[in-house]
């Protein structure tokens, strides 16, 4: 993750964190959060994290999540600044095949008992198209794709002294695929 929201591929899994804090003139009995997930994102995926308070965790059908605080009788600011703060964090997966540019939203409500609820920031993170050549870890592979850049016609020489065969996927700067086949290694074809 940049400091600019750009995300890339490799960051399949993104945590969020959500603070809140009671700027009310009495304790704060019962806290709810509730958080829209993204429809980029894989909601079977999600995983509560830590949290300032004891909280449990709902979702319902369209993707919104509930973080619930009970009873937690969270101070007013004025009484204690650190003591009337709270955080609730958790983890999600975004979803596979994303093109380059897919954007993930992020904003919640939060309910102090029964007042008007408080909407946090909206965050943006962006999925950005990887730049260069993927290599996997693996021992004594070398990979030269030539000329770089092309106009679609190009050579492709891989040495790889641990695999027979390779699935060679091409995509274009989107994430799009272009091209995809099957190479066999030992013969070069």
């Amino acid at each position: 993750l940049t400091e600019n929201g750009n995300i890339e591929y490799k960051d399949s899994i993104l945590q969020f964190r959500i603070h809140f804090q009671n700027s009310g003139t009495y304790y704060a009995q019962n806290i709810s959060i509730l958080n829209p997930l993204d429809v980029n994102l894989d909601w079977t995926t999600l995983t509560p994290g830590e949290g300032s308070h004891p909280f449990t965790t709902f979702m319902d059908e369209n993707g919104v999540v509930k973080f619930q605080f009970d009873n937690i009788h969270l101070p007013w600011e004025s009484l204690t600044e650190a003591g009337s703060q709270g955080y609730v964090t958790y983890s999600i997966k975004t979803k596979n095949n994303l093109p380059a540019g897919t954007q993930f939203f992020n904003v919640a409500n939060i309910y102090f008992d029964y007042n008007a609820p408080i909407t946090t920031n909206q965050t943006v993170n962006t999925l950005i198209a990887p730049t260069g050549i993927d290599n996997p870890k693996i021992d004594a592979l070398s990979l030269n794709i030539y000329p770089n850049p092309n106009t679609g016609n190009f050579n492709l020489n891989i040495n790889c002294k641990q695999a027979t065969e390779a699935t060679i996927v091409i995509t274009d700067v989107s994430g799009k695929i272009v091209m995809q086949d099957h190479a066999n290694l030992s013969t070069g074809q």
